[in-house]
């Protein structure tokens, strides 16, 4: 039984890591990623070959098990016995489940740690391959838990029935971030829970994995993440249109590795502005204060009266028990609230929306002017980028072509995407190259560059 599976990478034409923190993202796959050729075992070993080119290391092993002894930290494996450690203990794996080991190759025609979502690839490659397949064995034999005599039944709904796949992608996001999965069942008082676990130790969303298993050749698709996640709408991409893809060679490693701290703060700055607002996420905070009494006879904007909110609630929050209790960080700085709330006010009100009608009227110009705008705060508010995905973003407006350019991915490290005119792509590719690392010399040996359409995500060959 052979399994070959392709897993488009996913990027984010704007407002990369918000959907935390209930925001609204347009994202779309490339044609680059991971190849996975899996054959079955009839036991419940998992041996993982990497079979790029250099690599002679010898298959990883693991054993699908709920007690899995997870790789050291820091570790290109760590992740993958992440992933099956959570599938064994959330899917009841038992004595019975057969034949649901595997040998697995998997190739990847990226640098790692470049911003490009190769980590929730790598979930996801584990849910396809082992998860999928588990799942399916239960249901095929009508398997029922001792506990919960719905519960295989309620995973079959939300997981493999559900439109846009968006269960699952959250269940995805979780086994990432180590969060327990809670989803209520449509229609009934039940409520499928799938408990947490180690995750590789970022408090990112489930975007990442959005972008990989629900986009479509030439499409680019706006997600929402408050109340709950959800397709807003899919655009075509311009015919004449294509991304340009800079992979940096600075490494942004978030998973255990250099970058998470610094990923982690920005996640947490807008959680604890939230909180100080009195809501879970900031979307949820907007929400409530559209709909506020001080708001509507207020003489401001949202986002001036967001910022005066945030002031009071900064300057009280000392005498504030339940704030002292929930706030992740008491050290944070009001600036540094105050930046992180504005970023994500602009971007995920203002300027995803914008985009989104951009390249649904095919408007070269507004693409350009909304994404160099996401880009300048970007470095100015959300600060998660580094002198070379600045200079990228400069370059290739100074390269031709459309010219909209910006930073995506985790940050602080990673890469920049352009979008190009067709006729143009490869010469605007070359040029870009040469002019960074002209500037960068140093990068030369992991920097990427590459042309890409908005592509079909992960599939089955």
């Amino acid at each position: 039984f052979l399994h070959p599976d392709r897993l488009h990478i996913g990027i984010f034409v704007v407002n990369e890591g918000f959907d935390s923190a209930g925001g609204n993202v347009l994202v779309a796959a490339i044609n680059r990623g991971f190849a996975v050729v899996a054959s079955r075992r009839e036991d419940q070993e998992c041996n993982i070959y990497r079979v790029d080119d250099n690599d002679d290391e010898p298959p990883t092993q693991f054993t699908l098990d709920p007690s899995l002894h997870l790789p050291t930290e820091g570790h290109w494996s760590r992740l993958i016995g992440v992933a099956l450690r959570r599938l064994a203990r959330n899917l009841r794996i038992n004595d019975n489940d057969h034949g649901i080991g595997a040998d697995v190759s998997m190739s990847c025609d990226l640098p790692p740690a470049s911003g490009l979502s190769s980590s929730s690839a790598v979930v996801c490659m584990m849910w396809l391959v082992f998860g999928l397949p588990l799942l399916l064995q239960k249901l095929q034999r009508q398997e029922k838990d001792d506990d919960d005599p719905f519960f295989f039944s309620d995973l079959e709904y939300m997981f493999l029935k559900t439109p846009n796949q968006e269960a699952l992608c959250e269940y995805l996001g979780c086994i990432e971030n180590g969060q327990t999965f809670s989803i209520p069942i449509p229609n009934s008082s039940r409520t499928l829970k799938l408990e947490g676990d180690a995750g590789v130790g970022t408090f990112g969303g489930s975007e990442d994995h959005a972008a990989i298993l629900t986009s479509n050749i030439h499409q680019i698709r706006q997600w929402s993440f408050h109340p709950k996640m959800t397709c807003r709408g899919v655009i075509t991409m311009p015919t004449e249109w294509l991304f340009c893809i800079a992979c940096s060679g600075a490494y942004a490693c978030k998973a255990g590795g250099n970058a998470m701290e610094d990923y982690n703060a920005a996640s947490l700055l807008a959680k604890d502005a939230a909180v100080l607002l009195g809501g879970d996420t900031l979307a949820a905070v907007i929400r409530k204060l559209e709909e506020d009494e001080e708001f509507q006879t207020a003489p401001c904007d949202m986002r001036e009266f967001l910022v005066h909110r945030l002031q009071r609630a900064f300057e009280t929050r000392i005498n504030n028990v339940y704030h002292n209790n929930t706030l992740s960080d008491t050290s944070f700085s009001f600036e540094a609230l105050r930046r992180r709330m504005l970023h994500f006010y602009d971007e995920s009100e203002s300027l995803v929306p914008s985009l989104f009608q951009a390249y649904a009227n095919h408007d070269a110009y507004q693409v350009q002017q909304t994404t160099q705008s996401s880009h300048t705060k970007t470095v100015q508010e959300l600060q998660n980028t580094i002198p070379e995905t600045e200079a990228l973003a400069c370059m290739a407006r100074d390269c031709g072509g459309i010219g909209a350019a910006s930073a995506f991915g985790a940050g602080f490290g990673g890469s920049v995407y352009a979008v190009v005119e067709c006729g143009d792509a490869e010469g605007f590719c070359e040029r870009w190259r040469d002019m960074y690392l002209e500037r960068f010399p140093e990068r030369r040996k992991d920097a990427m560059f590459f042309v890409s359409d908005a592509e079909t995500g992960a599939f089955q060959l």
